[in-house]
């Protein structure tokens, strides 16, 4: 949506712009670098327009029980201030499954914990039998190991209790969704007119062409209303904030630079200018950002809303975990060890071939795996051309993006080698990881590599 046509909307009230000849401040055009203050929080909240970002309700998931509850409790006393845009129900949606998929890694950990045990095991038994250590001796230091990785994975396993997957199968059966709806019923944005939103999601590609903010980082993402999608999240606040006339709090863990003013040390100090800017010029409103543990402190004094301390802990550290990906360093092509690690582990589950092939490319040295190897790993047929092997390589990177594991502009790990060995046009003679990532393998542990080497070949 332009500039002239959210100012042309009839129905909305024209915004209170100040007047041309107030007399100007230090602050005038430039809000963006007032630090608010906890009295400006304070009237934030009970006055203002108060919206949360979809990465916000899908970490309701990985939140513990206590931190979840106390958001929830917190976004309900927000009352009628508390305002969802329908864009950023449309990206819940879009990943809420892949959301839940985390859960599925419990499994996988567990075995990988029986496999070390095992080796563990061996070794004390090798070693005991070379220096003849007496059996009882032997037995107890075996228990000592059993027990411990028997009580690790039964920590691990309490927290699946196969509700992820009833989740997935039925959202009657997702508990998590159920305090969600009931939370946010009755305070979620109208959805944009067909004109509206087709005009929204041009502009926000111009946007992200021509890198003017938010949205412009995810240009790696899929083209269409994917890469239009924080723009489109924008828009929509910027058209309610002019409809109620209230300073806006948008509370989100999108930490990129399309959206934060980031100063040297990577400290986040407030909205872009830009946005702030626009934000007062459309809607004669200031814009203020939050993150969801600055909202857990802050609700908790104004709105008188009992939070464990745990939780604001528990909050910001899962946030700063999914946010890793983001001060990526470039020489590694946007990736991170918790990125790639990320991938590979999903990829272990989902396509274990693929998993296989990058890992014995990454452990060879040189990032490369040939086409005859490839065809080891999958028992493919000499026939099979691979066409569409990398793709679940990239599907699962953008994933991962979209769960914030993985910067935006983070290059695809895995490209198609045509070489000359190929046996016709259009065959993959093999594949290699990207020389930019490639480095990065050598920080990773190196049993996840071998773990997923060492998987049974199997076809996809």
């Amino acid at each position: 949506m332009t500039r002239e046509h959210l100012d042309d909307i009839s129905a909305i009230p024209s915004a209170k712009l100040p007047a041309t000849d107030r007399a100007r401040g230090i602050y005038s055009d430039f809000e963006a670098y007032k630090t608010p203050t906890d009295s400006d929080y304070a009237a934030l909240l009970k006055e203002g327009l108060i919206s949360v970002d979809a990465n916000v309700l899908l970490n309701v998931y990985r939140y513990t029980d206590q931190a979840r509850s106390d958001l929830l409790e917190v976004l309900a006393n927000l009352g009628e201030n508390l305002w969802v845009s329908h864009q950023v129900i449309r990206e819940f949606w879009r990943h809420r499954e892949s959301t839940l998929r985390e859960r599925k890694d419990t499994t996988r950990t567990v075995g990988e914990l029986a496999t070390e045990k095992n080796k563990s095991v061996q070794v004390i038994r090798s070693w005991g039998n070379r220096v003849f250590l007496a059996q009882g001796d032997l037995d107890r230091m075996i228990s000592i190991i059993s027990d411990a990785f028997g009580k690790v994975s039964e920590e691990i396993e309490r927290h699946d209790d196969g509700q992820s997957e009833k989740a997935r199968s039925s959202t009657h059966e997702d508990l998590v969704l159920g305090e969600l709806e009931r939370t946010l019923d009755g305070h979620i944005g109208e959805p944009l007119e067909k004109p509206e939103y087709d005009e929204a999601v041009k502009e926000g590609l111009r946007r992200v062409e021509l890198q003017i903010p938010p949205g412009y980082k995810d240009k790696a993402k899929s083209q269409g209303e994917r890469a239009a999608g924080d723009y489109l999240v924008w828009t929509q606040l910027v058209r309610e904030a002019k409809r109620r006339q209230r300073d806006v709090v948008f509370v989100t863990n999108d930490l990129k630079e399309d959206w934060w003013r980031i100063e040297p040390g990577e400290l986040r100090r407030g909205p872009r200018p830009e946005l702030s800017n626009e934000m007062r010029e459309l809607a004669g409103v200031s814009l203020f950002l939050m993150r969801p543990g600055s909202l857990l402190e802050h609700a908790s004094r104004v709105l008188q809303v009992e939070v464990q301390a745990q939780s604001v802990k528990d909050v910001n550290r899962v946030d700063e975990l999914l946010s890793q990906g983001e001060g990526v360093e470039s020489e590694f092509g946007g990736w991170t060890t918790v990125g790639l690690s990320a991938v590979l582990s999903k990829l272990h589950s989902e396509a274990p071939v693929q998993a296989a092939a990058i890992a014995e490319a990454a452990l060879g040295g040189d990032g490369y795996i040939s086409r005859s190897e490839v065809y080891k790993i999958g028992r493919y047929s000499q026939d099979r051309k691979l066409i569409g092997f990398t793709r679940p390589v990239n599907r699962i990177t953008d994933e991962m993006r979209d769960m914030g594991f993985v910067a935006s502009e983070a290059v695809q790990i895995l490209d198609t080698d045509y070489g000359t060995d190929a046996p016709g046009f259009g065959w993959a003679s093999g594949f290699r990881i990207n020389e930019a990532v490639l480095p990065l393998f050598s920080s990773l542990h190196s049993n996840l590599l071998i773990n997923i080497r060492s998987t049974e070949p199997m076809e996809e």
